[in-house]
This record gives structure tokens, sequence and C-alpha cells, in this order.
């Protein structure tokens, strides 16, 4: 589902001063590189680069994750669906994950949580979206007593996805002890997020460790906040 939609956008924009990680060479650190899903010779490291969606869901689900250990990951999002599907698979394998360029939307929501390990190359920028809510639902006027304008089908796809990431964030907060209203209700006053990349918020350290739990293991600067 295209998440960029009626959602509030948080974003953290990282530096790290530690030696360049050499992992998935063919992932580049540009904004919105083309789509890649592929293991690395030696077995150990998934790289996934581009749209998040159910072709990247199935190119991952095909390929033999019994050696993973690590996810390099560089993508502005897509799909909840799809995401949450990667998400679980990432989750239940334990896998570190490490953002290269950019994890935004679905993939800060989906994969980045999803990871026990998440950390990032140098200047990585990860960004969370709302999660989808009852609200959108309901903007389409297809609630209960809903108007003859609700799509029927979108608004099957929106419930689903709301049921998918409710249910999987639950799951992430209760194995991980992490506080996921960073994700589902970040602050009102800074404002609804239409452009992440002129419009946004950026919680500073103190409440991005209390969102995780623990203190993430790399230096950050805050940029500013509406």
């Amino acid at each position: 589902m295209r998440q960029a939609i009626l959602f509030i956008l948080v974003v953290l924009t990282f530096s790290w001063s530690g030696a360049a990680i050499a992992a998935c060479e063919a992932i580049s650190s540009e904004m919105n590189p083309d789509r890649l899903v592929t293991v690395e010779e030696d077995g150990k490291r998934l790289c996934l680069a581009g749209q998040i969606d159910e072709a990247m869901y199935e190119a991952v689900r095909s390929i033999d994750l019994a050696h993973v250990s690590e996810v390099v990951v560089n993508s502005m999002g897509g799909e909840v669906h799809a995401a949450v599907k990667i998400g679980r698979l990432i989750h239940e394998r334990g896998m570190s994950l490490i953002v290269r360029g950019l994890c935004a939307s679905s993939c800060g929501n989906y994969l980045f949580m999803a990871s026990p390990r998440p950390s990032f190359e140098k200047d990585a920028t990860l960004a969370f979206h709302g999660a989808p809510s009852d609200r959108l639902y309901e903007d389409l006027g297809c609630a209960v007593g809903g108007t003859s304008t609700c799509n029927e089908m979108l608004a099957a796809n929106i419930l689903r996805d709301i049921t998918d990431s409710n249910t999987f964030l639950n799951l992430i907060a209760a194995h991980y002890g992490r506080k996921l209203a960073i994700i589902r209700h970040p602050p009102a006053r800074y404002g609804v997020t239409k452009d992440w990349k002129t419009n946004m918020w950026v919680p500073n350290q103190a409440e991005m460790d209390d969102a995780m739990g623990y203190h993430l293991p790399v230096p950050w600067e805050k940029k500013g906040t509406r």
C-alpha cells in the first residue's frame, strides 16, 4: 500500500564514524535505488534495495535463508502487507539489519523494527511513517453505515494493512520491549508530514532510545524539528 498518504513521518539521520561496512557492494547509498534482491556468495548476507512490494517478498521467500544472519537494505518503503511479511522473516530468523542510504516508511516500520540488532552505515537515514489506522478507512466512507463512495477493494486492502501492522507491531513490542508509539502516534505538535525531505519530525537521542528500549550504538545529529 502506498503509505505516503495521510500518515505522519518520523525521520532520523545518523552519522557513524566507524569503518565502512564492506557488504552488499551492489547496493548503492543513493536514494531510490534499482530493485535488488540477492544473497552474497557466502550465503550469510541478504541484500535488499528498492521498492518493497509483493514481488520483493516473493523473491526473498524463494531464497535459501538457512544461513543468512544479516540484511543490508536501502529502500524508500512500499507496501505494508509485503513489508510485514519480510519483517516476519527477519524477526523469526533473528537477522541483524544494516541501513545503507535510506530505510523509510514501511522499511523503517517493519524491517528495521523487526531486527534484534539494527544498525547504520555512515550518513544513513531512518524514517518512520505513522502506521495505517482506522481513520484512513473511515476517510473513505467505508465505516459502518458508510456511503456509496466507499471503494470496497481499496477498503479491504486498508483493513488488511491495519490488521497486519497492528499484529506485527504488537509482536515486536512484546518480544523486544520496544515502545512503538514513535511509529503509531508521533507528537501531534509537529503536524502532518507531506514531504519527509523538507517537513519532518526528528526526535532527540533520548526519545529514540526510549522507543527502542536501549541506547542505539551510533552517534547522530539532530537536524531540527517542525
